[in-house]
């Protein structure tokens, strides 16, 4: 697991997600709510999508980020800081999944595990013996 992590939160503007896209080699960046708690997480996938889109002439880098992404009834795949390395690796798989948030019980951000840190794990740790 990585920390600390870096987010954003619903009230950051869409030129701050950018810049902050353009800065760091991240995937995945969770967005947190005004409590703390994680509401969503944007991917450079969806940056370039949006970009890519007649939607993205009309909306300026003011524009704030719970305008430009979808939080209601959407639900964010994440995992608690106890679980199992080997779940977290099937969840990235099965969902197509850059990172997994990892959130305490009140749904805070405390981490994230990246495809990166799945390997460094498994690389860390030999021998390894598990064939596919």
């Amino acid at each position: 697991m990585s920390q600390p992590v870096v987010s954003v939160q619903l009230s950051d503007t869409w030129g701050y997600v950018l810049e902050l896209f353009e800065q760091v080699h991240y995937q995945v960046v969770p967005v947190l709510d005004n409590k703390g708690q994680l509401v969503s997480v944007i991917s450079r996938q969806q940056i370039y999508a949006k970009l890519l889109s007649q939607s993205s002439v009309q909306m300026g880098r003011d524009t704030s980020l719970s305008s430009v992404i979808q939080t209601r009834g959407k639900s964010v795949v994440s995992a608690d800081p106890v679980t199992d390395v080997r779940r977290v690796a099937k969840a990235l798989v099965m969902y197509s999944l850059d990172a997994i948030p990892i959130v305490d019980a009140e749904h805070r951000l405390v981490g994230i595990v990246s495809r990166t840190d799945i390997l460094r794990c498994v690389t860390a740790n030999p021998p390894l013996s598990m064939w596919c």
